[in-house]
């Protein structure tokens, strides 16, 4: 029995930056990521690396395994901004020296989430797989095209919903 050590990571991204020094000592950057990474599989030692993982269905076809990874953040953005607060001309000395030179800062930070793999938490399918518990890989789902079911199956906007577990059935014993 041997290990077999073969992946890859493709990352594609846009990134800008902007940032303006104003008077009065504000100063001000905002920073947007566009981005993609793909694999054939994120975790490097053990499923339980992401809580969205699941094992390669079939380890001998690691192309089965292309997706987006499971730590992908697609959009991200950064907003900071800072104030040089300044020192009154009367200030001299040890007084200068400590009150002087303080700066406020703020940062603000918004992005997308990460990617959700299906997995069912139980060996639905008898194999005896034992990474089936809700921090290992557990079993995938048969994903089952039809109307209204894309491979983003969703319903957006629906929090306590959100995953149409109607694309999806149990695999088959075995």
């Amino acid at each position: 029995v041997g290990t077999l050590w073969q992946d890859y990571s493709r990352y594609n991204g846009l990134q800008v930056n902007l940032s303006q020094k104003m008077s009065h000592g504000f100063a001000v950057q905002a920073t947007y990521t566009y981005s993609k990474v793909t694999d054939q599989g994120s975790s490097t030692f053990s499923d339980n690396e992401y809580l969205n993982t699941a094992g390669p269905s079939y380890a001998f076809d690691l192309k089965l395994q292309n997706a987006v990874s499971d730590f992908n953040i697609t959009q991200n953005f950064v907003l900071n901004g800072s104030w040089n607060i300044p020192v009154p001309h009367s200030f001299e000395g040890a007084s200068r020296k400590i009150l002087g030179g303080w700066e406020i800062g703020s940062i603000f930070t918004a992005h997308s989430g990460v990617p959700f793999t299906a997995k069912l938490t139980s060996d639905e399918a008898f194999t005896g797989n034992s990474r089936v518990n809700t921090t290992a890989g557990g079993q995938r789902p048969n994903f089952n095209p039809g109307p209204g079911c894309s491979p983003n199956a969703i319903n957006p906007g629906q929090p306590f919903n959100y995953i149409k577990v109607g694309c999806f059935s149990f695999p088959a014993p075995g």
